[in-house]
């Protein structure tokens, strides 16, 4: 159990459904969608950061 508390979140909630049988498909989906819209969301808030200075 210690194990998973270090790893992310997703990949937690991942390896439960995985664990349980629990529409292991649709939050893999889940998953990859998170990580596709979080890069672009990063890269216009550091670049908001830069253009204040901070």
């Amino acid at each position: 159990m210690s194990a998973r508390a270090a790893l992310p979140q997703a990949i937690v909630s991942f390896i439960y459904a995985k664990e349980y049988g629990l529409h292991v498909n649709v939050l893999s989906t889940a998953v990859i969608f998170g990580t596709i819209v979080s890069i672009p969301v990063l890269v216009a808030y550091y670049a908001v950061l830069d253009l204040l200075h901070v």
